[in-house]
């Protein structure tokens, strides 16, 4: 995590596209949630998640690791946990300068709440300020919405003197939490505006449940 933050453990002890995205092929979009798989997804496909019911569309390329446990709203939190559904970006050839290939990763998760908003936010800063290399407060938070619900977007780099970009957004839907964080492994400034491109698409593109 300091390094590549890769946040094993984007830590909470709280309760609670793209780049590729813009340029995905105009193709019919597939149903469903997919079944867990190391294959990207050959077209456009609606992932929606087994057990935090949110729903997203995928462009072509990306693939989905559903999570297997729900989160408990208290655990620390991985980009790779089995409470957490992992959303990989695909890996470019020449989107980095550094390495041949390399692409956005993202996850999301959700929990019953009775904060707000601006709560969840704060508390999740201060879980990824005591677990990871994280500023306690974000570099830049702004207001935006996810499928009409207010939400926060923040950014901070950890660590905050030329560390990895994170970019997560909260929101609160019918009393649930809802949570999702993008960075790129490849940690290149030159990159981040992509980051931050495929990251208003993905958020843009969520649904929450009825």
């Amino acid at each position: 995590m300091a390094v590549v933050l890769l946040l094993a453990g984007c830590g909470a002890s709280a309760s609670p596209g793209a780049s590729n995205a813009s340029s995905a092929p105009a193709s019919t979009p597939t149903p469903g949630s997919p079944a867990p798989t190391s294959t990207p997804y050959p077209a456009p496909t609606l992932f929606t998640s087994p057990l935090y019911r949110y729903s997203v569309m995928l462009p072509a390329g990306w693939l989905v690791i559903p999570a297997e446990t729900a989160w408990d709203g208290i655990a620390a939190i991985g980009h790779d946990d089995p409470i957490v559904d992992q959303l990989i970006g695909p890996q470019v050839p020449n989107r980095c300068k550094t390495v041949f290939l390399c692409g956005p990763i993202a996850w999301a998760l959700a929990a019953p709440t009775t904060e707000s908003v601006t709560a969840l936010a704060a508390a999740m800063d201060a879980a990824e300020a005591r677990d990871h290399p994280c500023p306690a407060t974000p570099e830049q938070q702004d207001a935006t919405t996810i499928d009409g619900e207010a939400a926060l977007r923040t950014s901070k780099h950890c660590p905050t003197d030329g560390g990895t970009l994170l970019l997560r957004a909260i929101t609160v839907h019918e009393g649930i939490g809802y949570y999702i964080w993008l960075q790129d492994p490849a940690h290149e400034t030159a990159v981040e505006p992509m980051d931050h491109a495929d990251f208003d698409a993905l958020i843009a593109a969520i649904r929450l449940p009825d």
